[in-house]
């Protein structure tokens, strides 16, 4: 819950080159997102299994995609268990 709203004359003040020229970047460990280079993520819309998710990274990783993403959810087990997953590989 907001405490406080404030109103502004300038929609998307936050994105607006006007109030911000430079690019936002966010690192995920040695990777910078919104920098100079290009990256790729790929990954599971879900990660159902141990065994799925080392298989997509080993695919990821052959395509040179830099961040491997996922969903943790499981659709056969409980989120702690894809969280687990996700961290081994």
């Amino acid at each position: 819950m907001a405490n406080i709203i404030i109103k502004t004359n300038h929609p998307y003040m936050l994105a607006s080159r006007t109030y911000r020229a430079e690019n936002t970047v966010v690192e995920i460990g040695n990777v910078q997102i919104g920098g100079n280079k290009v990256v790729v993520m790929a990954g599971p819309c879900s990660v159902e299994s141990s065994q799925q998710i080392l298989n997509i990274a080993e695919e990821v990783k052959k395509a040179r995609a830099t961040v491997l993403r996922g969903v943790f959810l499981s659709r056969v087990a409980r989120h702690i268990v894809s969280v687990v997953w996700v961290r081994m590989v």
